[in-house]
């Protein structure tokens, strides 16, 4: 039986392990994305949101990586410098936002977590007056402007509370917590679909 496993084995075309690993990758992205790490859960009266940095952990093992080949292989130091010190920032700086909202004690919880950094704040429902997505425009030569995206917390002093201190392209995703978060808070602020839209990309 192993024989002829092992015959059948040799008898694919050259291209069929790799995209046999293509596949297996795709899958297990999907498993991790859909099943692992889901960013909405209901756990009885709390609301769990969670944003994974799930570009530049995989960017940044790909660097690491590549630094510590370059290493072994007696490349240019600076070869090796300029892969990994990037590679280990992307792995080490990014963190894990946990937005919690529980409904019998009324608090919205953010929390970050990060190899480098812990921190939580805590917000009473009372407190908060709306969510906001900030825009941040940047001139990418050729191809034009880029817009980056984060999630802010106001604050019914006008106080603004971001998110993530940094700027992604997830806007759809933000655009998916605000509609959980203020239909589980329950937010009573009204205001027209032309205001509400001006007012989520920060217009």
């Amino acid at each position: 039986m192993t024989a002829d496993f092992n015959a059948w084995l040799q008898s694919m075309p050259p291209w069929a392990g790799t995209v046999a690993g293509f596949v297996v990758a795709a899958l297990a992205v999907v498993i991790l994305v859909r099943v692992i790490l889901p960013w909405r859960r209901l756990y009885g009266d709390r609301l769990v949101l969670k944003e994974y940095p799930l570009l530049e952990w995989p960017l940044g093992l790909v660097l690491v990586v590549f630094s510590g080949y370059s290493f072994y292989t007696d490349a240019p130091v600076a070869l090796w410098l300029t892969a990994g010190i990037p590679g280990l920032a992307l792995m080490v700086y990014p963190g894990i936002i946990t937005c919690t909202a529980n409904k019998q004690t009324r608090v919205l919880i953010l929390e970050t977590r990060s190899v480098w950094k812990h921190t939580i704040k805590e917000f009473p429902f009372d407190d908060i007056r709306s969510f906001h997505i900030d825009q941040n425009h940047s001139d990418s030569g050729s191809e034009g402007t880029r817009n980056t995206y984060r999630l802010v917390l106001v604050l019914n002093n006008r106080e603004r509370i971001p998110f993530r201190s940094g700027y992604t392209f997830k806007s759809r995703l933000y655009k998916k917590w605000i509609k959980a978060l203020e239909s589980y808070i329950e937010l009573d602020e009204v205001e027209s679909p032309q205001a509400r839209a001006r007012r989520l990309m920060g217009f």
